[in-house]
């Protein structure tokens, strides 16, 4: 193992704490996996089904997930 170098630290979503962790460099990247997307889109389908009786998604839904570190953020 080279442990000179330092291990990667990661964050998981895009919140306050870790944006400014992130800009500090106290971690190397975050994973943001879009929580909000992710009930919104939830909420979205289960309203489209109860109100205009749209058949529901079958299968997995996927959704992009951005990784960031300190120079795109």
């Amino acid at each position: 193992l080279n442990l000179s170098n330092k291990p990667y630290i990661l964050g998981f979503d895009l919140m306050p704490e870790y944006h400014d962790a992130l800009a500090n460099g106290e971690i190397d990247y975050i994973v943001d996996q879009n929580a909000f997307l992710q009930g919104y889109q939830t909420i979205t389908c289960l309203c489209e089904y109860l109100i205009h009786k749209k058949q529901l998604p079958q299968g997995p839904q996927y959704l992009p997930i951005h990784i960031y570190n300190q120079y795109n953020i």
